[in-house]
């Protein structure tokens, strides 16, 4: 199962003296994220994320969306982090900071599927949720 939301990707800090923290902010934003989803509150998950995510998907079709993938994939079981990779200069991704955040989730109906999250550094330099599939 494949689903790009949005196409965007994270980076971290380049700068050592912030690199730890950045690490520990997107991870954290991403588990936070991902556990809105799994409670069921798919129009949180959309108000949570990056303006250019909302821009790409309207509040009523990402809810859709996320209701049509539970429905195939049933409740989340269990979701172990596996990696973040840093990564710039995207095509057709604006100017910015992106990361992956990558899990190895099972679900119900689907007990092998990586899960990622893609987040962006904001202006105010915290990370918001930019993209999100489904493999």
């Amino acid at each position: 199962m494949r689903r790009w939301i949005s196409c965007m990707a994270i980076s971290l800090s380049l700068l050592s003296g912030t690199a730890l923290a950045a690490d520990q902010n997107t991870h954290e934003a991403a588990d936070r994220w991902v556990q809105t989803i799994d409670q069921g509150n798919f129009g949180q998950s959309w108000k949570d994320a990056d303006a250019g995510f909302q821009a790409n998907v309207s509040e009523i079709q990402w809810t859709q969306t996320l209701q049509q993938i539970a429905a195939q994939t049933g409740k989340m079981l269990k979701r172990e982090f596996k990696s973040e990779e840093v990564k710039s200069d995207l095509p057709g991704a604006p100017a910015g900071k992106f990361k992956f955040v990558v899990y190895q989730t099972a679900f119900e109906k689907a007990p092998q599927v990586t899960e990622t999250v893609v987040l962006i550094e904001t202006k105010d330099g915290s990370w918001k949720v930019t993209g999100y599939f489904l493999k």
